[in-house]
């Protein structure tokens, strides 16, 4: 039976995705969705770091141009262990050996303005060095055994970054590189921004020759290739270290490639950027408030760029006071409907509060959701839609109760007899509706965290 790795190999599905401990409203489909729409998928909470998608970029740069070279055949004793060169497997096998040589390139540099942080498998890769005296085995394979983290192939880079460059139309989900006119323009532009910089020229054209190499030196055999890495030759990890010696550096030879391969600089995001590169330059830089982010980019924009601020600066309100009031359902081991309603009140809600909210936001924005973000957010409107703040209450309680059983959990808070029985640990609410911010940015510290390497920033934000 065959079969390709990629057709069973999918993106996070973020009905399940969630931990036990956090998003016990399932909110994350919800935010997430306009989140998307603004970035339009360029940036998440796991690809937001310009070296790590220049990394990317490079490793991927490397298979395109061995699926394009004629010359370059896999030996047939070799297709079994690594498959042919134009499928998956070949792909996946390419860039984790080539993450797995960044990794222990960079862990084992002696550079003192090389930042270590911020490289995806470090702490295992430390272990394998430790273990091995510096001389671990690089087995050529997308099996286990031929990788550094655990299910390395989502939790690496290639894999937390697939998204975007899947939407940036570099390769399609089987890894093919040369299949329409966009990725075509994606290796041509890709191949202007080697021929300008040299680092990166001299990193690829190593990397391309350690691949052909260790193809090439693989004798007839049941067992895919493989190389100590003292045995790595110190050309390619020495142009690996210059080549991704910090996030600034990289952000200063790729800043105007990424930007223009993103359009992150136009539209809402430009308008983002332009907001937060001005807050990044102040004498004394105030923390990211998302709330004033977005209000200070809403007078940047117009047309469909501004709608889409819009929509979050109507929706988000709306999901923040959600938030409060399941907050003060489980701010105690038990409680009686009483109790929260007092808490309520005393944090300026009212029986009309979450109704008046759900009334700004407009057809437009709520047409953004489909799917089961849709079928979220309705429920929620289903609690504001309630006359009472007992019935309010009893309805976040029973949908809590719902998103719980579609992770296969067990709910956080149930409602017995009229009175709260809370199974987690108790929730600590503002000190006043004063303090009440935003609960959700909307990928904001994210963009934050790449516009900084960009322009000369380091700061590896993931929160």
């Amino acid at each position: 039976m065959n079969f390709k790795l990629a057709d069973i190999i999918t993106d996070t599905n973020k009905d399940i995705a969630s931990s036990l401990y956090i998003d016990p409203l399932g909110m994350l489909v919800i935010w997430s969705s306009y989140g998307e729409a603004i970035f339009e998928k360029r940036v998440n909470s796991i690809s937001n770091d310009v070296r790590n998608f220049t990394v990317n970029l490079m490793h991927h740069g490397v298979v395109q141009s061995l699926v394009s070279d004629s010359s370059f055949v896999i030996p047939e004793h070799l297709k079994s262990l690594v498959g042919d060169k134009t499928s998956s497997r070949f792909a996946q096998t390419c860039l984790l050996h080539l993450e797995n040589i960044y990794v222990f390139s960079m862990l084992t540099a002696t550079e003192s303005n090389l930042d270590s942080s911020g490289i995806l498998g470090s702490n295992n890769g430390r272990k394998k060095l430790n273990k091995s005296n510096d001389n671990p085995t690089l087995i050529f394979t997308n099996g286990s055994n031929g990788q550094i983290l655990v299910r390395q192939l989502g939790l690496g880079v290639s894999g937390r970054y697939r998204t975007p460059f899947l939407e940036l139309g570099y390769f399609d989900k089987y890894y093919h590189y040369n299949h329409d006119d966009i990725s075509k323009q994606r290796w041509n532009d890709y191949g202007k921004l080697l021929a300008k910089e040299s680092l990166l020229q001299s990193y690829f054209d190593a990397a391309v020759s350690h691949i052909k190499r260790l193809i090439k030196n693989t004798e007839s055999s049941k067992l895919p290739p493989e190389i100590q890495f003292t045995d790595i030759s110190e050309g390619l990890k020495q142009t690996c270290r210059s080549a991704f010696l910090s996030s600034k550096e990289v952000g200063k030879i790729t800043r105007d490639y990424w930007l223009n391969v993103t359009g992150l600089d136009h539209g809402a995001a430009g308008a983002l950027l332009k907001v937060l590169k001005l807050n990044s330059e102040k004498e004394k830089v105030v923390p990211i408030e998302p709330e004033n982010i977005f209000a200070d980019a809403l007078d940047l924009t117009d047309g469909e760029a501004r709608q889409k601020l819009e929509h979050v600066m109507q929706v988000e309100p709306f999901l923040t006071r959600i938030n409060l009031l399941f907050t003060l359902i489980c701010r105690q081991n038990s409680q009686t409907m009483r109790d929260i309603e007092s808490e309520w009140l005393k944090n300026g809600g009212t029986n009309a509060t979450l109704a008046d909210l759900y009334k700004n936001i407009s057809d437009s924005a709520k047409h953004v959701l489909a799917g089961s973000a849709r079928r979220r957010f309705e429920k929620l409107a289903d609690v504001a839609k309630c006359l009472t703040v007992d019935e309010q209450i009893s309805e976040l309680i029973s949908y809590h109760k719902s998103v719980m059983h579609t992770r296969g959990q067990q709910p956080w808070v149930e409602l017995r007899n009229g009175a709260t029985k809370l199974h987690a640990r108790p929730l600590s609410p503002p000190d006043s509706a004063k303090e009440l911010k935003w609960i959700n940015s909307y990928y904001l510290h994210q963009f934050n965290n790449l516009i900084r390497g960009y322009f000369g920033g380091n700061d590896h934000a993931n929160d």
